[in-house]
């Protein structure tokens, strides 16, 4: 019986061109990203800001920017629908 075997530094080159290129993707895609919200409000920045970045929930970001959650809510969702949009992601 014949087994063909991959050597440690041919797993690690193939790994890391596969990881290489995820990392090539995502970077990409966070330019992409950041284009898009450069071409938002203020107040429409702060929300994917506080949301995403700084990890707060809605009724904490309504207290910061005092507006209702519930219009926090429905910015942050138009926010997302134009993102997506912009890089042409199809949603139901």
């Amino acid at each position: 019986m014949i087994v063909s075997v991959m050597s440690l530094n041919e797993q690690i080159t193939i790994l890391s061109n596969e990881d290489t290129a995820q990392k090539v993707e995502k970077d990409q895609l966070l330019e992409m990203v950041q284009e898009i919200l450069s071409t938002f409000h203020e107040r429409e920045q702060m929300i994917i800001q506080l949301y995403y970045f700084e990890e707060l929930n809605l009724k904490e970001i309504s207290d910061i920017l005092e507006i209702s959650e519930s219009r926090i809510s429905q910015i942050h969702k138009k926010l997302l629908a134009k993102i997506k949009e912009q890089l042409g992601i199809h949603y139901g």
